[in-house]
């Protein structure tokens, strides 16, 4: 069985948080990422993803306890249309 790296895990809950906009709950996050690799060891997994708000500070948030979501971006910073 091929291992799984630590940044395909991190890839992978970042495709499963882009999905939801209203965040996912730590232990749901962990199980569709080991739905969607199998392979994965784990206590790999539950470490990547207690990690991913200090690792990705500018697109990982936790509005609640337990709670992941990617950081909506603030109306000022969002480009003009001309």
């Amino acid at each position: 069985m091929a291992k799984v790296s630590v940044q395909e895990i991190r890839q992978v809950a970042l495709e499963i948080l882009a999905q939801t906009a209203e965040g996912v709950r730590y232990s749901q996050l962990v199980r569709e990422i080991l739905q969607a690799r199998p392979e994965a060891n784990e206590n790999a997994v539950h470490g990547v993803v207690y990690d991913l708000p200090s690792h990705f500070p500018d697109r990982v948030v936790r509005p609640a306890r337990g709670l992941y979501a990617l950081a909506k971006v603030p109306v000022a910073e969002t480009p003009a249309v001309v």
